[in-house]
């Protein structure tokens, strides 16, 4: 029996516990690091859904750290 590549995901939550992203959240507010974490994911997930690899979570918070930093 596999394991779904979803389920390496991490939820918005624990992303958001990172202490990367929750200096982020101090900086720029917790709604829009949240936001761009949920974005991040959703991407995350697209990708599984065209046959990706899940991203690891070093990746996903660097996505986040970029799109919150409007880079």
């Amino acid at each position: 029996m596999s394991t779904s590549p979803y389920r390496a995901l991490p939820s918005v939550d624990r992303l958001l516990a990172d202490p990367r992203l929750a200096e982020l959240a101090a900086a720029y507010g917790h709604e829009r690091v949240a936001d761009q974490a949920r974005q991040a994911l959703e991407e995350a997930r697209r990708a599984i859904a065209d046959g990706g690899a899940p991203p690891e979570q070093d990746a996903l918070v660097a996505s986040v750290v970029a799109r919150a930093q409007g880079q």
